[in-house]
């Protein structure tokens, strides 16, 4: 299993491949680029990125933790 982060011109989105079907991933997480508020990069805990999305029409913030490999 692999998960994929892509970006398009207004989206991020996270995607899981599937382990029965070949070439099909799922999504699991999406945000607007346009709610991204901030992105911090940790060189000490393994690389990792953090991502927060600010408040849009009431839904709860967001924050998103990747680890880079």
């Amino acid at each position: 299993m692999d998960i994929y982060l892509v970006v398009t011109e207004h989206n991020l989105m996270l995607l899981k491949t599937d382990t029965k079907i070949k070439n099909v991933a799922k999504l699991q997480a999406w945000g607007s680029l346009a709610a991204l508020q901030k992105i911090n990069h940790s060189l000490t805990a393994n690389d990792q990125i953090t991502m927060y999305w600010r408040r849009v029409q009431g839904r709860k913030p967001w924050v998103l933790n990747v680890m880079m490999n």
